[in-house]
């Protein structure tokens, strides 16, 4: 109850602000400026000062490497937050038979009192139901994903070595 009463109120301070939001999905051709609208996102969010996320070494080339395939196969889902004329957050995430796995997403930080993170997930989720998507992974977790989820499902790795 509390998240819906936040979104609603998140959606009214987004609209009154201009801030609107767009699918962007893209072929392989177009996936590296797809992915380059991503990375100037991502240079002014939290994540990059703090020196997370997907915007240097080998986070940055593996999603570089990721991202093409993703829009040959038809698999990518970006939605983009836009304000004045530019791109302010993102989600990215792909989609495989009926279950999307959550990849990145960020914001800039300027806009975070709006909420754009949490309008970012809810408009993937609607989207997403759209299209008859019935899971949502939200990949690690985290304690800001805990408010998303309904269930929290442990995992394992387990590494061979010969």
């Amino acid at each position: 109850r509390d998240l819906r009463k936040s979104i609603r109120k998140s959606l009214r301070a987004a609209g009154d602000a201009g801030v609107a939001f767009e699918s962007g999905r893209a072929s392989e051709p177009e996936a590296n400026a797809l992915y380059d609208r991503i990375q100037a996102i991502k240079a002014r969010s939290w994540k990059s000062r703090d020196g997370v996320g997907i915007h240097a070494g080998p986070m940055r080339a593996f999603y570089g490497t990721m991202l093409p395939r993703l829009c040959a196969l038809g698999q990518q889902r970006v939605i983009f937050a836009r304000f004045a004329d530019r791109d302010v957050g993102y989600i990215l995430g792909a989609v495989m038979g009926e279950e999307y796995r959550g990849l990145q997403f960020s914001y800039d930080d300027e806009l975070a009192s709006i909420g754009i993170g949490g309008l970012l997930q809810y408009h993937q989720v609607v989207e997403l139901c759209g299209e008859g998507v019935v899971r949502y992974d939200l990949g690690t977790e985290m304690d800001y994903k805990r408010r998303w989820a309904e269930a929290i499902m442990e995992t394992e790795m387990l590494v061979l070595v010969r």
